[in-house]
């Protein structure tokens, strides 16, 4: 049995700890164990690995979930593990245009990314000033006129993990280009070019050292509704598609858009207005805390009324019979995993996006 050792931490709320453990993942009998490193005791029995932790999610810095704990991956705990994790996964960033929003296009970028193998594991639309403009322009080697086009445009930075990132993202950027662009000449999605471009972009629109000067994007206002498109979608591969869709009728804008991390705390907080009105509401917490979501700001008239429409019952089995078209209708699995959390009341819009977009930080 050949092991991937990591050391990981895990915030114990009642006496308000951060406790330690070694946890040992056996991919090929998907089996895993973990133990405390302080009492140096069995803290978890060889036992079955869920099928939502991937060798891809193990890496410095990320946060899984396992039996309701949320770890977040702090080292290696051997060479051997290293090398194995540190050579599968290599990290790229790119920046899918205005172009994108503005034709449409958006859902499938993200659906072009996905398909070559790639996991996004941040996402964030921005809004640059000239000054930033002309920084991203040239970590991505572009001139005056990629300027013009991120100058105070909305963008959306995307950094992945993958083998062969850098290459495998370039040529997702080139296939993006040419299935949007239809002739026109307008860039759609742009790859740094190299290792030092692809971590210094990835810093520049996610790092906190230097806070974008308009983030978030987000307009809040009686037009606007907020849907997060749950982990269990974003584990199947199944976000831009979703996007798609929503893009699809074209009365939507999507306004501002992050993956973030609700740990089980903060999504019961997020969730507890539906508390006792939706059935499933503790599973629903934890399908929500499983790991990264993405939340939206989408707008039109009427915005909430019409976006519950978009998504469709709350009961998958329901929508698939009386609105078979929607988004949880087609993307749902059962009324945990339903792809999507939409705002139910119009008077609940504002809060919901505030909570994610103004209190929370995007992964």
């Amino acid at each position: 049995m050949k092991a991937c050792s990591v050391y990981v931490e895990w915030y114990d709320p009642q006496p308000m700890l951060v406790r330690e453990y070694l946890l040992r993942i056996y991919f090929e009998e998907c089996e895993v164990e973990m133990y405390d490193v302080k009492s140096r005791r069995t803290f978890l029995k060889l036992s079955p690995l869920p099928a939502s932790i991937k060798r891809d999610d193990l890496y410095l810095g990320n946060e899984i979930v396992l039996h309701s704990r949320s770890l977040r991956i702090i080292r290696y705990a051997d060479l051997a593990t290293e090398k194995v994790l540190t050579e599968a996964l290599i990290g790229s960033t790119c920046i899918l245009t205005h172009n994108c929003l503005k034709y449409g296009e958006l859902g499938n970028a993200i659906s072009v990314i996905e398909e070559v193998g790639l996991k996004i594991i941040k996402l964030k639309m921005v809004a640059l000033t000239d000054i930033e403009a002309g920084e991203c322009s040239s970590l991505l080697c572009k001139g005056s006129q990629m300027v013009a086009l991120l100058r105070l445009s909305k963008c959306i930075a995307v950094t992945v993990l993958g083998a062969d990132a850098l290459e495998a993202l370039k040529q997702a950027c080139n296939k993006i280009n040419e299935s949007s662009g239809r002739g026109r000449m307008d860039n759609f999605a742009v790859a740094a070019q190299d290792s030092f471009a692809a971590k210094t972009l990835d810093e520049f629109a996610f790092g906190h050292s230097r806070p974008l000067s308009h983030w978030p994007t987000a307009q809040y206002g009686p037009h606007s509704t907020c849907c997060i498109i749950r982990p269990h979608a974003l584990v199947s591969n199944a976000l831009g598609a979703i996007l798609s869709h929503i893009e699809a009728p074209s009365i939507y804008e999507i306004s501002a858009m992050a993956f973030f991390r609700l740990d089980i705390p903060s999504a019961s907080e997020f969730l507890e207005i539906y508390e006792g009105v939706v059935p499933g509401f503790g599973a629903s917490v934890k399908q929500l805390s499983s790991g990264p979501c993405c939340a939206l700001e989408v707008r039109a008239a009427d915005a909430v009324t019409k976006f519950r429409e978009t998504a469709g019952p709350w009961d998958v089995n329901f929508a698939r019979e009386i609105q078979p078209k929607t988004i949880r209708a087609i993307f749902g699995l059962d009324g945990v995993k339903n792809a999507v959390h939409c705002t139910d009341l119009a008077e609940d819009s504002e809060r919901e996006l505030r909570y994610l977009f103004d209190m929370m930080s995007p992964c």
